[in-house]
């Protein structure tokens, strides 16, 4: 896409980004981030931006190139308090199922009484990491046993084993911006 070249809708596929008024181009959106949250974006440095809507006040999902983009965009998303625009990290499909089953291995290990966080993509109890194919598989250890019976989720398991889902890839680094 050039930059000049005004964005058609798609369908939603990882992030949004909303109320940026008047023609959406990189160049716009760079001046917009610029002045909402102090980030100096680059035209390069955006990959794509996609409105999520027919009408000029829709929510827009913005691509970048760069992780580091992202991750200072985000840092300084508290400093739109009092605006109408929220930036927020919006994860794949496959990031999603794999926090589930962190979080839920995490309050088992919570209510067995163990010192448990999530780091990462890894949960650590009681300072041993364990990796999602561990849960999957039942390999948490307590002394006693494991702290929960072996995963019955084998429909994550069939869809994480046999595609790698549509969002991976060049999807991985978006900012989410939604109008309140």
């Amino acid at each position: 896409m050039q930059s000049n070249e005004t964005p058609t809708c798609n369908i939603r596929k990882n992030s949004a980004v909303k109320d940026f008024a008047g023609i959406l181009t990189k160049n716009s959106i760079g001046e917009s981030l610029k002045s909402l949250v102090g980030v100096d974006v680059v035209v390069t440095d955006i990959a794509d931006i996609h409105p999520l809507g027919k009408n000029t006040n829709c929510p827009i999902k913005i691509e970048f190139l760069f992780y580091s983009t992202k991750k200072e965009i985000l840092s300084r998303g508290s400093k739109l308090k009092g605006t109408n625009v929220v930036i927020s990290y919006d994860p794949s499909h496959q990031q999603k199922k794999d926090d589930g089953i962190l979080r839920k291995h995490m309050k088992n290990a919570r209510t067995s009484g163990k010192q448990v966080y999530i780091e990462g993509n890894r949960l650590v109890v009681e300072n041993k990491e364990y990796t999602i194919k561990d849960l999957e598989e039942g390999e948490i250890e307590s002394g006693e046993g494991n702290l929960e019976e072996k995963t019955s989720n084998t429909r994550y398991t069939k869809e994480a084993e046999g595609s790698k889902g549509k969002t991976e890839g060049k999807h991985q680094y978006f900012v989410t911006v939604l109008s309140l």
